[in-house]
C-alpha cells in the first residue's frame, strides 16, 4: 500500500490507519466490479419515488378559446372583394382570418395573411 495515499486518506476522513485500509480496500473492490453499497427494495422504492417530477399528475387543461381578430377579418373581406373583382374564380375563405384559395386566369393561388407581434425595424 502506498503510505502516502494512506494518510491523505486519514487526513481527509479523520480516521484511523486500518479504518483507511478499509477504505481503500472497497475502492480498489468497487473499481473491480464488486456491488459493496447495494440497496434494499424498500430503499431503491424511496429512492425512486423521491426522483419522481410528478409528471403523471398534471391536469390537462382545456384549450383556450381564440379570440376573433376583427381586423383581420376586415382585411380578408376587402382582398376577397377586390380578387373577385379582379375576374378570379373560386374563392374560396379557407381560414376566415388567414387564407384564400383562388383561381385566376386557370392557375390556383392562395393568399396568407399573417400579423407578427413585432416588426423589426429597418
Amino acid at each position: 500500500m502506498d503510505k502516502t495515499r494512506v494518510k491523505k486518506i486519514m487526513a481527509a476522513l479523520d480516521c484511523t490507519e486500518e479504518e483507511a485500509l478499509a477504505v481503500i480496500a472497497d475502492d480498489d473492490a468497487i473499481d473491480h466490479g464488486a456491488k459493496l453499497f447495494e440497496l434494499s427494495d424498500a430503499q431503491k422504492k424511496a429512492s425512486k419515488k423521491a426522483r419522481q417530477t410528478g409528471q403523471a399528475a398534471k391536469v390537462a387543461r382545456a384549450p383556450r378559446e381564440k379570440k376573433a381578430d376583427n381586423d383581420k377579418q376586415v382585411l380578408m373581406e376587402a382582398l376577397e372583394a377586390a380578387i373577385t373583382g379582379a375576374g378570379a374564380a373560386s374563392v374560396e375563405a379557407t381560414n376566415p382570418e388567414r387564407q384564400l384559395d383562388f383561381e385566376f386566369n386557370g392557375r390556383k393561388f392562395r393568399i396568407v395573411l399573417s400579423a407578427p407581434r413585432k416588426l423589426e425595424d429597418r
